[in-house]
């Protein structure tokens, strides 16, 4: 499942590299980004296609369990806002300010946050939470239950998450903090069985940070 995945970001990568971005995005802030994530979430959905025709088992596209799944969003949006401004004031305070490698123009952000919205969400729930949740929950021939609902296939999805997430060998708080939304994003998924309110949890994570990031910047 690794290699799937890192074959699947390669080939977004590579494939990001073939066109030019200059004159819509001269630094290169999401144009690139949205090739990378299109590629890799129809890599990783062509996969699904098969499984599914092998199992003959549901996905998860669906907007099932509603009341639950919109519950989950809306606490997770409530916390996930918390814990980030929380995050990015100790980071203020201690770096002085926060740098961005662009400059904070209304294109670079508006494009920025428009990638971390339509795109982060969906394309990343569907490589890093449905493809391995789906595979291993087919190869195990079921979901099993580790932790108070935890199960070992949702935990396993998000240790490959955190890899994704590595710079260096070195485990550092951006990797635990992976783990642990792989783990509430895998939970989600496995209890409203949709990928929808995972990808929209992810999705509205990004935009908070980034955001946040954004307003701290600028008005900080």
């Amino acid at each position: 499942m690794l290699i799937i995945q890192e074959s699947a970001s390669y080939a977004g990568t590579f494939i990001g590299k073939l066109f030019p971005y200059r004159t819509i995005d001269p630094y290169n802030v999401f144009l690139r980004k949205y090739i990378h994530h299109i590629v890799q979430m129809f890599f990783a959905l062509f996969l699904l296609v098969i499984i599914k025709k092998l199992t003959k088992k549901p996905i998860g596209f669906t907007w099932s369990n509603q009341k639950t799944g919109l519950s989950y969003v809306t606490y997770y949006t409530i916390l996930i806002g918390i814990v980030l401004l929380i995050i990015t004031f100790r980071t203020y305070r201690i770096a002085s300010a926060i740098r961005f490698a662009y400059p904070l123009t209304a294109r670079n952000m508006i494009g920025s946050l428009s990638f971390q919205l339509f795109m982060s969400g969906p394309s990343e729930e569907i490589l890093f939470r449905a493809l391995p949740i789906f595979a291993f929950s087919a190869v195990f021939k079921k979901s099993i239950k580790i932790y108070k609902g935890i199960s070992l296939e949702c935990i396993l999805a998000a240790l490959l998450f955190s890899f994704a997430h590595m710079d260096s060998l070195v485990v550092n708080f951006r990797i635990v903090y992976a783990f642990v939304l792989g783990i509430v994003y895998g939970v989600t998924y496995q209890k409203t069985n949709s990928i929808y309110y995972p990808m929209m949890m992810h999705s509205i994570s990004n935009v908070l940070s980034e955001g946040i990031g954004y307003l701290f910047s600028i008005f900080g």
